[in-house]
């Protein structure tokens, strides 16, 4: 993008200072213009214009340091408060201020890119604030706008649907930062201008509202383990989980190797059988195995492994989601997982752990799979085309350390599921704790505020375009501030994510209101003017 003599300077935006000492293609300095900085303080991480002399052109920059220092305010000088007063008062001196540069390049109309100079500015090229006419060709190529440019309301910013989706994305935070709000403006943006299809694990139950939204709530669909009034319950077949699955769902200990070899021989036993039949079993077909056992003297060596098992599976949560006959289909109706339109939100309730990782490892292999066969033209259970698949409180089922038996599908999905049309969001308040693989394979990141070294560390192996400045910066990010770096936007910029006009599940709990109310309700209930005066006599 060059720009003729003709160009008005209004279009670079508003002089701030001219390029002095050493320059290289790209670090810059430049002094700054004090009356412009006092009038509205220049920020770290904010855009501006560099205006090359020769060849006239123009370049964007990011701002990445500012000194201020005084010539009369010497640090030699500088010991004594009072001094410094004095000084100050005499001289009625302004700060003077250099500022750092890290040169972007030139944005390509034909590349869609950013190309950085062959050669550095020269000293005495000036440098211009706010370029909105150039910072919005820039950030307005995507078709999904989250926000504005933080130094900049006036520059919407919008993402390249196919770089975020199709080569995954993360959205990483500490708790209260605003990734839910984050994650609900992509979604609302990607059902009111197309018709994907959407699975949202939500484990906390922080999407579920959506169904409430008046734009979009029509297209939202929520399925969980545990049957409740406007929910569909989630179902599996028996048959479709191996007998180490099943293993693991009902906690058998390793060491547990009599009770896990009849568990099983049994299971063999009845699918075999049942099988032949041409007939479905469930969990009670496995628990009369067991009985069966209990009830036969001549196996009474197998007595205490079978009387343990029936235990488990009589106490085990399974039967919230497994069935003999009813599997909730992937696509093709009503209540399919994976629909164009509709936004699918997968409830966990309150299974344990292991279970729940277990019933989440099994639907997306499903999805997987059925992509695969969309793909493919095959035969079998099929999505109806491309999935985005995002998953919250990603650290619980791709840890970096501990046991996980969904991170093998999940880390199949990062590495080749966009060759089936299956894209993968992943949102975690604790980046440090999730699989490094995973990580940096989601190749667009939406970093909000992070204040662990360990998360800070594991965002900086995985993320390659985040500057040192950048990470620097992530502890001080307000409530919806996110820096956002990847293919899916042109270069790396500070953005003000959009507040989501909806309700959305996640938020704080207002305690100190709860527990006036509740206190409220216990003054009158007892007609006590001061519960604080409120005597309780001990019962005899």
């Amino acid at each position: 993008m060059s720009y003729s003599k003709k160009s008005s300077n209004q279009q670079f935006g508003v002089k701030i200072g001219n390029v002095v000492g050493q320059a290289t293609r790209s670090i810059v300095h430049f002094v700054i213009d004090p009356d412009q900085y006092y009038k509205d303080p220049i920020r770290i991480g904010e855009f501006v214009a560099v205006k090359f002399s020769k060849p006239d052109d123009v370049y964007l920059a990011s701002i990445t340091n500012i000194l201020s220092f005084n010539e009369y305010l010497l640090d030699k000088f500088s010991t004594d408060p009072d001094i410094v007063d004095r000084i100050v008062q005499s001289f009625n001196s302004k700060a003077n201020f250099i500022g750092e540069l890290r040169l972007l390049g030139k944005y390509d109309d034909a590349s869609k890119s950013m190309i950085l100079p062959r050669h550095p500015p020269i000293p005495g090229d000036k440098v211009y604030r706010y370029p909105t006419p150039i910072l919005t060709k820039i950030f307005s190529q995507g078709t999904i706008e989250v926000g504005s440019l933080l130094s900049n309301e006036n520059v919407r910013v919008s993402l390249n649907l196919n770089n975020l989706i199709s080569r995954h994305f993360a959205i990483l935070a500490i708790t209260g930062a605003g990734k839910s709000n984050t994650v609900a403006v992509i979604l609302k943006q990607l059902l009111l201008k197309y018709f994907p299809s959407i699975v949202v694990i939500d484990p906390h139950e922080e999407y579920v509202s959506l169904m409430k939204d008046k734009e979009i709530g029509k297209m939202v669909k929520v399925f969980s383990p545990t049957k409740r009034p406007g929910v569909t319950q989630l179902r599996f077949k028996l048959s479709n989980f191996n007998d180490d699955q099943l293993i693991e769902m009902l906690g058998i200990p390793s060491n547990a190797t009599l009770q896990i070899d009849l568990f099983k021989d049994q299971y063999a036993k009845l699918k075999k059988a049942k099988e032949q039949q041409e007939q479905p079993f469930g969990i009670e077909d496995l628990e009369k195995q067991f009985e069966l056992i209990l009830h036969d003297e001549e196996q009474k060596k197998l007595h205490s492994q079978a009387r343990g098992l029936l235990a488990r599976l009589r106490t085990s949560a399974l039967k919230q989601f497994i069935d003999a006959k009813i599997e909730t289909p992937l696509s093709g109706n009503n209540v399919g997982l994976t629909k164009k339109g509709q936004l699918t939100i997968i409830t966990t309730g309150l299974l344990s752990a292991r279970i729940r990782d277990a019933m989440i490892r099994q639907l997306l292999t499903r999805i997987f799979n059925g992509a695969m066969r969309y793909r493919r033209g095959e035969e079998g259970e099929k999505t109806e085309g491309p999935v985005l698949i995002i998953l919250e409180e990603a650290h619980n089922f791709a840890p970096s350390e501990g046991y996980s038996k969904s991170l093998e599908i999940i880390a199949k999905i990062a590495s080749e599921g966009r060759k089936f049309g299956v894209g993968l969001g992943v949102v975690t308040q604790r980046p440090g704790r999730i699989s490094a693989n995973l990580l940096s394979q989601c190749n667009t990141q939406i970093i909000m505020r992070i204040v662990n070294p360990r998360d800070q560390k594991q965002i900086e192996n995985s993320a390659e375009a985040i500057s040192a400045d950048l990470l620097a910066d992530l502890p001080a990010f307000n409530k919806g501030e996110a820096v956002i770096i990847g293919p899916s936007i042109p270069i790396p910029a500070i953005v003000k994510i959009d507040k989501f006009q909806g309700e959305l599940g996640g938020s704080d709990i207002p305690i100190e209101e709860e527990w006036s109310k509740e206190k409220a309700r216990v003054v009158d209930e007892f007609r006590v003017e001061d519960i604080d005066e409120f005597e309780y006599e001990d019962e005899i």
